[in-house]
């Protein structure tokens, strides 16, 4: 699919496709993943989508139906079904009483199952792939551990640091593993490690074995849609590190406070890097510009650059800071939050930064250098539920 005159602001890409996957509940055919890229040619920005898809052989809206396709599916001793669930409840669509109900109703073939459950993100469709073995023949062999939630965070959290494409968690867990339970662990991740965040999109699917209706293991695979190649990202973490750690060097004395280690920081991210307006302006922003890559070592980036290379160099120094993410005057944006002695601080260098007009630049701006939530709440707005109070006094500016 392509798109002409493409704006950012007026597409929302993955929005939109789960729009069209709420808006047609009959089709078989379902997207699982996206991949997309944005040529300039003049002053016209090009969209190119490109959507992976599943198909299934039933698609079902309610519990009977869900039943009727396993139930017919048994009898027939076929080996396999993939099933599309709209509006996907896991209580719901529990194939523990769709085996119970079999055998209620004389339905009492020995067999085992694996199942392996894709979705598109932020889609409420489900695509339930199920495999009965009737022979009861081995299947894949599997771990013999289960996880708590932190060795999942850890295991997500390595396999993103490695930019591995596909993170695989093996578990003997008797409970089964839900998609939004390894979904709420994934954002978490990213969300406390925002230098890990490389990546277009990701999917989730779960193999589920069975032995009747009893859980003997699962598999749960991410997988990644890394925005670079893995070499070029690892050529461009190890050059931002070393950048890092040469500005640490160069700014951070020893006896400093945080304050004034923040204060250093702010001013030298400001005075040395410039906003990518340009690229900006003609929706052509390179992937580095998003990055603390680009502000450290290209000396130019957009917000979330500017935010990264905040929390890069203030955690290098040790000072405890956060990216923060909502919106600035209406648009996405990204900035940081600090914490002091006295408690946390809004910081955003990309608001503080001198401006170009007309080829003059502005002087350095603390404007927006340590707020609290009520002053800097005037034009940004973002998801207070998830990021700590902002209501520090002594080191506001």
């Amino acid at each position: 699919m392509t798109v002409r005159n493409y704006n950012k602001k007026t597409y929302n890409i993955q929005q939109a496709v789960n729009k069209a996957i709420t808006s047609n509940p009959s089709l078989k055919h379902t997207p699982l993943s996206i991949n997309y890229t944005v040529n300039t040619v003049g002053k016209t920005s090009i969209l190119t989508v490109k959507l992976t898809y599943g198909r299934a052989d039933v698609v079902v809206s309610n519990f009977e139906q869900f039943y009727a396709a396993i139930k017919n599916t048994v009898k027939a001793n076929r080996t396999k079904v993939v099933l599309k669930i709209n509006n996907y409840n896991a209580n719901i669509y529990s194939l523990d009483k769709a085996f119970v109900r079999l055998k209620k109703e004389g339905i009492e073939k020995e067999f085992k199952t694996a199942q392996k459950i894709l979705y598109f993100p932020g889609s409420k469709s489900r695509l339930l792939e199920l495999v009965i073995n009737y022979n009861n023949s081995p299947l894949s062999q599997q771990v013999n551990y289960s996880f708590t939630e932190k060795e999942i965070y850890n295991i997500i959290k390595e396999g993103l640091s490695n930019c591995e494409d596909s993170i695989k968690i093996n578990s003997k867990e008797k409970n089964p593993i839900r998609p939004e339970i390894i979904k709420n662990i994934f954002e978490r991740v990213t969300e406390d490690n925002p230098d890990l965040n490389y990546f277009d999109s990701y999917s989730i699917s779960i193999r589920t074995s069975t032995l009747g209706s009893v859980i003997t293991s699962q598999e749960v695979e991410i997988s990644i849609d890394y925005s670079l190649p893995k070499e070029r990202i690892v050529e461009i973490k190890a050059v931002e590190n070393q950048r890092a750690k040469e500005i640490i060097d160069e700014i951070i004395k020893a006896g400093m406070s945080d304050y004034q280690k923040e204060q250093a920081i702010h001013d030298y991210i400001v005075n040395s890097a410039r906003y990518d307006y340009e690229n900006y302006i003609k929706n052509t922003i390179p992937k580095e510009s998003h990055m603390a890559y680009g502000i450290l070592v290209n000396k130019v980036g957009v917000c979330e650059g500017y935010a990264l290379a905040m929390y890069k160099l203030l955690n290098m120094a040790g000072v405890e800071c956060k990216v923060i993410t909502g919106t600035a005057n209406g648009e996405d944006h990204a900035w940081n939050i600090v914490k002091l002695d006295d408690g946390y601080y809004h910081v955003d260098a990309t608001f503080d930064d001198p401006v170009i007009n007309g080829g003059e630049i502005s002087t350095l701006s603390h404007k927006y250098f340590n707020l609290t939530d009520k002053q800097i709440e005037m034009d940004h707005q973002w998801d207070r539920s998830k990021y700590p109070v902002c209501n520090g006094t002594k080191y506001l500016k």
